[in-house]
Parts: structure tokens; sequence; C-alpha cells
């Protein structure tokens, strides 16, 4: 950035993004009380879970590039 902008009354010139990546963790102990022993379908629902936060991080930088050259294109 060349010009700081303000979070919490600071100026700044560098901003991070980021977001948890996952699914939240799971009880043990309440799962083995339902009978869910099958990791499968866990698992399988992490794989989309993840491809899914790929895919909107993907587009997320996408965006963010195309404004960063737009910017320096008309400075």
């Amino acid at each position: 950035m060349y010009n700081p902008i303000v979070i919490n009354r600071k100026k700044t010139f560098d901003v991070q993004f980021y977001t948890e990546a996952g699914l939240p963790p799971e009880d043990l102990v309440d799962r083995r009380r339902r009978g869910y022993d099958d990791d499968f379908d866990e698992e399988e629902m992490e794989k989309i879970q993840r491809k899914k936060l790929n895919k909107e991080f993907k587009a997320f930088i996408m965006a963010v590039n195309e404004l960063v050259i737009y910017f320096i294109n008309h400075i």
C-alpha cells in the first residue's frame, strides 16, 4: 500500500486475510455413543470442504490481483 489505512485507530500498511480451513473437531466419546464408526463419510466431507475452500480462496486471490493491476495501471 502507498497510503496507510486505519485499523483500530492505528495506521498500517500491511493487511493479511486468513480463514480456518477444515471441519471443527468432533467429540470422539459422543461419536461412539451414536455408533458412528465409519470414517469414510467424514473424510469425503473434509475433501469436499477443502476443495471448496481452495476454490473460494483462488477466486479471492484472482479478484485481489485484478484490483492491484487496475490500480497500478491507473496511478
